[in-house]
């Protein structure tokens, strides 16, 4: 795409707009700017034909502009309609991809003749007022009041790398963690939520069934456990069957502390994880009932 190689301007009343108590915001602020088609041109995309920009928009996915900034979808998507509402840019997307524009992008890109000019000279002319941001202080605190749900504890790039590691020593394999389709892949399914465990309790759990199976030792890669279709059957399977994160038993307890323990299960959990808590440290019949009697009989 076509960029400036010369300057990029900035307002100083971005700080009192209180911009800059959004760091996030902040910087998409200086990427959309710095970004930005510099002319109009034209684009090809894959399977998608020509799209021509005009001078101040930028083209761009959201999986990998989240990617690029180590945040998930959700955060991103926040971010860019709080730029939309104070009239920062203006976004519109296909099924495919989203194109931004700039609003008074000539505010902070000057033309071809105005950048010589600023090579050889400091910049000393003043913007008519009309192209300053038009939100207020207070405008933009509500805007910040907006709630925003924020899923992943680390840098996503992290846990894909421990992702794929687990993978190529449970299976002897050697994926690449920094392969684009592997990355989008796995930030889909950690932007629904699922954590570091839920994909080694996954991976553990196929190559115990599929290693030894000359069919099926080929579907052990990203591609078919991390699907969306299938990944979180795969984890419940898992869970099921003992491996996953939340199917761990009580261990090292007397006989007498699980069976107390047990009684606070149902107390307070109810019939079905109390059905849980018993399955996973096998405890007789005997011993069920016993807790069921000592729970309905308890003291409040």
């Amino acid at each position: 795409m076509n960029r400036g190689r010369g300057w990029t301007k900035r307002w100083r009343k971005r700080w009192d707009k209180g911009y800059h108590t959004d760091p996030l915001m902040w910087v998409l602020m200086d990427y959309f700017i710095d970004f930005a088609n510099y002319e109009k041109s034209e684009v090809y995309i894959k399977g998608y034909g020509m799209v021509e920009l005009d001078r101040g928009q930028h083209l761009f996915g959201t999986k990998k502009l989240a990617l690029y900034f180590g945040i998930n979808r959700q955060k991103l998507r926040s971010v860019l309609k709080r730029l939309e509402k104070v009239e920062f840019l203006t976004i519109s997307s296909t099924n495919r991809f989203s194109i931004a524009t700039v609003i008074n992008y000539n505010t902070y890109q000057s033309n071809e003749k105005e950048n010589n000019q600023q090579n050889n000279q400091p910049a000393t002319s003043q913007q008519p007022a009309s192209n300053q941001p038009r939100t207020t202080p207070k405008e933009y605190k509500e805007y910040k009041k907006e709630k925003e749900i924020e899923i992943l504890p680390e840098n996503p790039q992290q846990i894909i790398d421990q992702v794929i590691d687990h993978l190529n020593r449970k299976a002897g394999v050697k994926f690449k963690p920094d392969l684009y389709a592997t990355q989008t892949l796995l930030i889909d399914r950690i932007n629904e939520g699922f954590v570091l465990d839920d994909f080694k309790a996954v991976i553990n759990k196929k190559c115990s069934q599929w290693l030894s199976d000359a069919r099926m030792v080929g579907n052990l890669r990203p591609a078919t456990l991390f699907a969306s279709d299938k990944f979180e059957g795969y984890l419940q399977e898992a869970r099921r069957n003992g491996s996953g994160p939340k199917a761990k038993a009580v261990n090292k307890l007397s006989d007498i502390e699980l069976l107390a323990l047990g009684c606070d299960v149902l107390s307070k959990f109810g019939e079905d994880k109390f059905k849980e808590f018993c399955s996973m440290n096998n405890l007789p019949p005997n011993d069920v009932e016993s807790i069921r009697m000592r729970a309905t009989h308890r003291p409040p």
